[in-house]
């Protein structure tokens, strides 16, 4: 917007800020029909795979784990 503006087409930036606006609101449609429709079928995968489950909550824990570790021993570095 600032940059349309300097170059005095200020149509350009508003055309850029409607077009990105209309893009987050479809994202956003879009996320809520997923949860609304997949919600069941995520909810009987959770159910039949336990041990599947645990292990991947603790591989994102671990390599959360990891990740920080790695930050803060760069940090200090």
């Amino acid at each position: 917007m600032t940059y349309s503006v300097s170059c005095e087409t200020p149509g350009a930036g508003l055309a850029f800020a409607a077009i990105m606006m209309i893009d987050v609101v479809v994202t956003l449609c879009f996320v809520a029909w997923a949860s609304i429709f997949a919600q069941q079928d995520l909810l009987t995968f959770i159910a039949e795979q336990p041990v599947l489950i645990d292990r991947a909550t603790r591989s994102l824990e671990g390599g959360a784990g990891v990740v920080f570790l790695a930050v803060a021993v760069f940090e200090f570095l």
